[in-house]
């Protein structure tokens, strides 16, 4: 129960920052910023990150 509920406060951060980033990310593009390397790391590690978790929950990954 306390592992099921640190993981979801975990995931919960894991997918604003993930939100967070990639609002930063699409507002560069617009604007047609040079420096978007920061943002798609971090929505890339974020993004693979949650679908890792929703793997695991699944039981797709013992």
């Amino acid at each position: 129960m306390i592992e099921g509920l640190f993981l979801f406060g975990f995931v919960s951060m894991i997918c604003t920052i993930f939100i967070v980033n990639l609002i930063r990310l699409a507002k560069k593009i617009v604007r047609e910023d040079e420096r978007t390397l920061r943002p798609t790391i971090w929505v890339t590690v974020s993004f693979i990150f949650i679908v890792y978790m929703i793997m695991i929950s699944n039981g797709a990954i013992h």
